[in-house]
């Protein structure tokens, strides 16, 4: 996979392959609630609903709890 996203994998990292989001979401929002210094975010899809919901909750606790979070979501996938 490193080949074709053209980013090598670094070592110290773990790689899980995920595959819809069945998989990814609760994967996704384990990380964020367990995250301790610094969330980076980035969507290029962003629709109203329970996930998203859960998304908004689990990063504004994290970012009451001090994490310092960042989210960039795509001006055309976020019009959902």
């Amino acid at each position: 996979m490193s080949h074709l996203l053209c980013a090598p994998f670094v070592d110290g990292n773990d790689i899980v392959q995920l595959q819809n989001g069945d998989e990814i979401f609760p994967a996704m929002l384990k990380e964020i609630r367990a995250a301790q210094k610094t969330i980076t975010l980035e969507s290029f899809i962003w629709s109203s609903g329970k996930v998203s919901t859960q998304f908004v909750e689990a990063l504004s606790e994290r970012a009451r709890a001090g994490v310092r979070v960042r989210i960039v979501v795509d001006t055309i996938g976020g019009l959902n």
